[in-house]
């Protein structure tokens, strides 16, 4: 079984360092970004969500703080109901082999 904490800690982590990632390049080149959403939402036009003035300290952290705990939520989360449907199969192949003796 996995550790669901452990697991939804090294996501978040993951994501935390992404975020950094992605906010200073939003920084230092926001037409890259922009090009970016561009590409992977194929019809909408990302001109014209553009920012028109750059983020603050309170939204980056505030984004931050949102991001990480979504994250651990959904990792712990998918984490948990994994096990849980792992159990479960377990389970059904044990009283299916009992039933074949």
């Amino acid at each position: 079984m996995i550790k669901p904490t452990v697991l939804a800690n090294a996501v978040t982590s993951m994501m935390a360092v992404l975020y950094f990632v992605c906010a200073g390049i939003s920084l230092v080149a926001p037409n890259f970004i922009l090009g970016l959403a561009q590409s992977w939402i194929h019809t909408v036009n990302m001109e014209i969500v553009r920012a028109t003035s750059p983020f603050t300290f309170g939204s980056f952290i505030y984004g931050l703080i949102s991001l990480s705990i979504l994250t651990w939520i959904v990792s712990y989360g998918t984490v948990a109901l994994h096990n849980y449907f792992a159990q479960r199969e377990e389970a059904v192949r044990y009283h299916q082999g009992l039933r074949a003796v």
